[in-house]
């Protein structure tokens, strides 16, 4: 007998217009592979000096020259993470997004976006548009699986103390020279 194990992410966020105390609250589940580590990670901020790279987890990216400070749940094996939050309290969590779009081999991960809103973001608004940004500059593409291949796109939803934000994004591959 065959087992099927689940392959989806669930995220979710109530406002403080529903909640009894007015207080917001952010869930998410990861379905990450079998075995695979799970790690909270503490990332400072930083500062860098200008026209830096930075590395994620299959491509590098131009660097800005100050980050926030953020909380990351990561596999271990991946730049970015499944969620976190930053210093201004800024959450996001992403999950798989199946599309007939084929995913790609270079790109930055969906967990890659995650990890560089939080650094590089203070509001809900402003992580859209960078996701929008960098995907259209870098593409979006790469393995995320542990112990077997897993390409797909992401979805994210970003929440601030002023409102949330689904995004869907499919990305076509990028030319690079």
């Amino acid at each position: 007998i065959r087992k099927m194990l689940s392959c989806s992410c669930d995220t979710m966020v109530a406002m403080s217009d529903i909640t009894d105390d007015g207080s917001i609250i952010f869930a998410k589940n990861s379905d990450r592979q079998v075995n695979e580590p799970l790690d909270i990670r503490y990332i400072p901020a930083a500062t860098y000096l200008p026209n830096r790279k930075l590395r994620t987890t299959y491509i590098e990216i131009d660097q800005v020259e100050k980050t926030n400070s953020c909380i990351l749940f990561s596999p271990r094996n991946i730049f970015g993470a499944e969620m976190g939050f930053n210093c201004h309290g800024l959450v996001i969590g992403n999950e798989a997004l199946f599309t007939k779009i084929p995913s790609y081999n270079e790109g930055l991960t969906g967990m890659d976006l995650v990890r560089l809103v939080l650094e590089r973001c203070s509001t809900s608004k402003e992580g859209k548009d960078l996701i929008i940004f960098l995907l259209n500059k870098y593409g979006q593409g790469g393995n995320c699986g542990f112990t077997s291949k897993f390409y797909y796109h992401s979805s994210f939803l970003l929440v601030d103390s002023n409102e949330g934000i689904f995004v869907n994004k499919a990305s076509l591959p990028i030319t690079r020279p």
